[in-house]
Order: C-alpha cells, then sequence, then structure tokens
C-alpha cells in the first residue's frame, strides 16, 4: 500500500515538472559562449525554426512600435512559446554591431531591444528584460 502511495506521488511529481527537464535557470543565457547560444537558437528547439515559418515576419518596415508589433504579430507569437527566447535575446544583444540590432529576437522588436539594452550591458539578465505580463 505505501508503495503504490509513493509510486503515485512520484507520478504526481513527474507530471509537475516541465516537460522540458533541460530547461535552464533564468539567467542561464549569460553563461553561455556565443557558440552554444547560436546552437540552441538555430536548433529544433526554436520555434522560429518551424517549417512554414515567412522570414518576412521578422522584419518589419514600420518604425512605429504599435504598427511595428502588428506587422511582427505572427513572430511575436511564436516567440512567446518559444523554449530558447531568452538565448535568442541574449544571443541578439552580444551580436548587435552585427546581426543582432534589426528584426524580432527574443520576442522582442528592434526598438524594444534598443530600450532595454542598456540595462542588458549593465548586467540585467536577460529574463529580466522581459515585460511584466
Amino acid at each position: 500500500m505505501a508503495a503504490a502511495r509513493q509510486s503515485r506521488v512520484m507520478r504526481q511529481i513527474a507530471m509537475a515538472q516541465p516537460d522540458d527537464l533541460e530547461r535552464e535557470p533564468e539567467n542561464r543565457p549569460a553563461g553561455l559562449s556565443e557558440q552554444e547560444l547560436l546552437s540552441r537558437v538555430t536548433s529544433p528547439r526554436a520555434r522560429c525554426a518551424s517549417p512554414g515559418v515567412d522570414p518576412d515576419d521578422w522584419f518589419p518596415a514600420s518604425t512605429r512600435w504599435r504598427s511595428a508589433r502588428a506587422e511582427a504579430a505572427r513572430a511575436l507569437a511564436l516567440c512567446a512559446q518559444c523554449a530558447v527566447r531568452a538565448e535568442c535575446l541574449e544571443l541578439s544583444l552580444r551580436q548587435w554591431d552585427t546581426v543582432g540590432r534589426d528584426g524580432v529576437w527574443g520576442g522582442l522588436l528592434a526598438m524594444e531591444r534598443a530600450a532595454v539594452r542598456g540595462r542588458w550591458l549593465a548586467g540585467a539578465s536577460v529574463t529580466s528584460l522581459y515585460p511584466a505580463s
């Protein structure tokens, strides 16, 4: 009887855990090398790597925040569910002077990343840069 109860409790604990048991702590992306970040961001775990994703969705043309968010709505929806969103944002901020300045990265528009970049440079974790839901 006790063994059956223990087994049931263990199943409940396992079910309460996230599906991705390799999930990194919230501030972990900062400890990864650029190669490790790139590997994660280009892996099948990245939602943007899904077939049928239009590359234009990641580069809104508007310079007005509200319009740019509307243009990038499909990309932002994918980012919101992405397992490597924080790694993507970290990589974009590290690569700011090359490819990281443009488009949607880590669920943030270029203008949003520009606005939080100073906090990141001061040592803030990328996960602390996301607006409160």
